[in-house]
């Protein structure tokens, strides 16, 4: 276990919906180091960016799980404190964020959006 909580790079691969003409996502998965992964992407899309910067959206079309990247981060730092495995942890972001409803508002990139609101203002500045 690294200490960013997960191990290895992220590095972009085709997901299997996607053509070779589309953009990449990122593959979020357990080998995936969260931290690593959101240092790379612009700040429109890091969970610790003002919520008139960060973008939902723009972090789904580029991370193939949205809702589970962001619990992960979010989550990583209080799993650790209470000694939570963070291999539990992605176990457990995983399984909510497939729990997710597809409409087209109530989805996980709704809730991802909504996790990044809560954690801000529930951080010290």
């Amino acid at each position: 276990q690294s200490e960013h909580g997960l191990h290895g790079e992220c590095r972009p691969k085709v997901a299997d919906d996607e053509t070779k003409t589309s953009s990449r996502k990122v593959m979020f998965s357990a080998s995936c180091s969260v931290r690593t992964m959101f240092s790379e992407l612009s700040r429109t899309c890091h969970p610790e960016s003002p919520a008139d910067v960060f973008d939902s959206l723009n972090l789904a079309e580029r991370v193939s799980k949205p809702l589970a990247a962001v619990g992960t981060y979010v989550l990583l730092e209080p799993a650790m404190r209470l000694g939570l495995s963070v291999e539990r942890l992605y176990a457990f972001v995983i399984e909510v964020d497939s729990m997710m409803p597809t409409n087209h508002y109530h989805d996980a990139i709704h809730v991802a959006d909504v996790v990044q609101l809560m954690y801000l203002l529930t951080n010290d500045p």
